[in-house]
C-alpha cells in the first residue's frame, strides 16, 4: 500500500468519531432546512385553501339566503 494512502487511513481511523459527528451535524442541518421548506410550502397552500373555502362558504350562504 502506498504511504500517503496508509497515512490517510490511519488518520481516518484516529478521527472516526469526529468525522461521524460532523457528518451527523451536516445531515441534521440539511433535514432541518428541508423541513422548513416543507412547512413554508404547506402554510402557503393552507392559506390559499382557507381563502377558497371562505369564498365557497360565502357563496353558499348567499344562495341559501336568496332562496328563502
Amino acid at each position: 500500500m502506498c504511504k500517503p494512502l496508509s497515512d490517510y487511513l490511519r488518520l481516518l481511523r484516529e478521527y472516526t468519531r469526529e468525522a461521524i459527528t460532523y457528518g451527523g451535524f451536516a445531515l441534521a442541518v440539511f433535514v432541518y432546512m428541508d423541513f422548513r421548506t416543507l412547512v413554508r410550502e404547506q402554510t402557503a397552500t393552507n392559506a390559499v385553501i382557507c381563502e377558497k373555502l371562505r369564498d365557497i362558504d360565502l357563496r353558499l350562504a348567499t344562495l341559501e339566503h336568496t332562496k328563502k
